[in-house]
């Protein structure tokens, strides 16, 4: 279309592909800046070709690029001094003189077949991978590759940025298949309790593995029960809070649940009571700001915390 109708506005040109194939303008116009930059003018003409990189500017611009992958959006900010950056720099004639191709929207070296593949490649080659402070993995693409990895238990969560590989259980003599009765034996475990809710602290006691003696943090063992489509999680800064069931639960809702129907719940008895079953401690303050942000009541008379403020009057009537 470019070739039939170019040079031609940016505008009327979204507006003939709309008309003729139904296509959105908006889509059709994000394609064009990141697939098709060299067609683009900064003027918003679309072009037969713009022209390429000298071998000069070719060469400044390799040196920079010291990565293997890149977001637009993070070459843009750091070449916004460049006059035209995007159209000039970041089309896929200089790309290519470069060493760097454009793939599902990120700018990635030349050689990888996708995004996909090369994180994939990086999360599976070493034992231990450390997520980089990089845009690029902070997008759509890795964490899909995150999903499909952890989900097929061949990498698992260490700690907040760290990933160990299936590799290094196995050096320990453990493989998938022990993993997924693992997992199996930690829901087991849960139901044997029987509060709605547990953590990895509250059922630990129950759990008899090989897994449990390689010394590993409760964050691994949290990341295999995020794997599991039927439990419910609540991250807080203590640990996560499971439960059974995918709806989208708060802590105030946790705190709720917790409180008796028919009265009230002394705020250091709930505290203490949850530092007790389920091994988080919670400041006093932070239990009643989540109670009454989920709609609870808190009355500084009593010193208890009510599922609602008509309960706390009902008790108050009765006594």
């Amino acid at each position: 279309m470019i070739r039939q109708n170019a040079p031609i506005d940016i505008e009327a040109f979204l507006t003939l592909i709309q008309h003729r194939f139904g296509l959105s303008p908006k889509s059709v116009r994000q394609v064009l800046r990141r697939e098709l930059p060299d067609y683009l003018s900064p003027d918003g003409t679309i072009g037969h070709s713009m022209s390429l990189l000298t071998k000069r500017e070719a060469a400044w611009f390799s040196r920079r690029l010291t990565k293997e992958i890149y977001t637009y959006e993070e070459l843009e900010q750091a070449f916004s001094h460049i006059e035209n950056f995007t159209s000039r720099y970041l089309n896929s004639g200089a790309l290519e003189k470069v060493g760097f191709v454009n793939r599902g929207g990120l700018v990635l070296r030349a050689g990888h077949p996708s995004a996909e593949a090369y994180f994939q490649k990086l999360l599976t080659r070493e034992d231990f991978f450390s997520v980089p402070d990089s845009p690029a993995f902070k997008t759509a693409p890795f964490k899909r590759v995150i999903k499909r990895l952890e989900d097929g238990h061949d990498i698992f969560r260490f700690d907040d940025n760290t990933y160990i590989h299936i590799a290094r259980l196995r050096k320990a003599g453990i493989n998938k298949g022990m993993v997924r009765g693992f997992i199996r034996q930690m829901v087991d475990a849960a139901k044997e309790i029987g509060t709605g809710y547990f953590t990895i602290a509250s059922i630990r006691v129950l759990l008899d593995s090989p897994i449990l003696e390689l010394g590993l943090e409760d964050i691994f063992f949290e990341g295999l029960l995020h794997t599991q489509t039927r439990l419910g999680a609540i991250r807080t800064g203590k640990g996560d809070i499971f439960y059974m069931g995918r709806d989208k639960r708060t802590l105030g809702r946790f705190l709720l649940d917790l409180l008796p129907e028919t009265d009230g719940l002394d705020a250091d008895t709930i505290r203490e009571e949850i530092l007790q079953t389920y091994h988080l401690e919670f400041d006093r303050n932070a239990i009643i700001s989540n109670v009454r942000g989920r709609g609870g009541y808190f009355s500084p008379d009593t010193g208890k915390l009510y599922r609602d403020k008509e309960l706390f009057l009902d008790s108050i009537f009765k006594s």
